[in-house]
């Protein structure tokens, strides 16, 4: 069984907790901006994969709440990373939306070689690459 619902308490302050780690500006920007969390939980691969967080507006929100109700959904929005052991990871797709939003402070910026880009996709630490 699939589960796609909106984040709780706690896997809110995993992901809260998270961007703290970053900038508090992060924060702040979800706080006023009408986006809500999603969560996938995979019940067949539970052991082997982690819960993925996808970020929805608010205005799609409710037409995907309606859906819920009869659709089994697994993805909606943007994929913005996953939770392991208790700390939210974001994804590649989270940095781009969080620096397209201006929200990323300038401080918070690498370049990487071709290798760790390679790394990163595969989904290895980027640090073990350097």
């Amino acid at each position: 069984m699939n589960t796609f619902r909106l984040i709780n308490k706690i896997e809110n302050s995993f992901i809260t907790n998270s961007f703290l780690k970053f900038s508090s500006e992060i924060v702040s920007y979800f706080k006023k901006k009408d986006y809500r969390f999603y969560i996938f939980l995979d019940d067949e691969q539970a052991k082997s994969q982690f819960p993925f967080i996808y970020l929805v507006p608010s205005e799609n929100s409710t037409i995907l709440e309606e859906r819920l109700k009869n659709e089994n959904i697994i993805a909606a929005g943007i994929y913005f990373g996953f939770i392991k052991k208790g700390i939210f990871h974001l994804s590649l797709e989270g940095v781009e939306f969080l620096r397209n939003h201006q929200i990323l402070p300038n401080g918070n910026k690498i370049t990487i070689s071709e290798k760790g880009e390679k790394s990163i996709l595969y989904g290895n630490d980027i640090l073990k690459s350097v």
